[in-house]
């Protein structure tokens, strides 16, 4: 796990924030605050305070429901850092419901991977048991095919007997 100063790229922020890279990019037009290190090639690298801006405009947008001229008028007419500051204030108790909530969905995620191998478990036997009982179906069927093929044998033979006899008592 990296320090709480060390830079972090795009990705990182993305996944510790929530929030899609494209959002991230997105955000870097429309606040000119935000200004991320670039190395060659373009990569991004943010710095604490720049992930410390994105936080605030994280919650300022979808937690407080400011639009973005919202936000770009707040950060006009007080400052960044007046409005960071105000952030900060109440951060701790942000980062805790933000960490509640994720552990709400991870166990939620578990949950529903756990009810998924359950039902998977329960489907692949339910599936054995209707083969097998097909299997015994077939195979009862089969039987039957049998007793039934026996039957009609059974009863060209008589038929044949009749007919002998009929022929016998007809020629004498």
């Amino acid at each position: 796990m990296k320090s709480i100063l060390a830079f972090k790229t795009i990705s990182e922020v993305s996944s510790d924030l929530g929030i899609p890279q494209h959002i991230l990019r997105f955000w870097e037009k429309r606040f000119p605050q935000i200004k991320p290190m670039t190395r060659a090639g373009g990569r991004r690298y943010y710095r604490p305070s720049d992930i410390k801006l994105l936080r605030t405009i994280n919650k300022l947008l979808y937690v407080d429901s400011y639009t973005i001229k919202g936000v770009q008028k707040l950060f006009k007419e007080n400052g960044v850092s007046h409005v960071i500051s105000l952030f900060d204030s109440i951060n701790k108790n942000y980062n805790s419901v933000i960490e509640i909530e994720k552990d709400k969905i991870k166990n939620n995620q578990a949950i529903i991977f756990k009810d998924d191998l359950f039902d998977d478990a329960h489907t692949s036997l339910i599936d054995h048991k209707i083969n097998q009982s097909q299997k015994e179906t077939e195979k009862s069927n089969s039987n039957t095919d049998k007793v039934n093929n026996k039957i009609d044998v059974v009863k060209a033979i008589k038929e044949l007997r009749d007919i002998r006899d009929i022929l016998v008592t007809a020629s004498q």
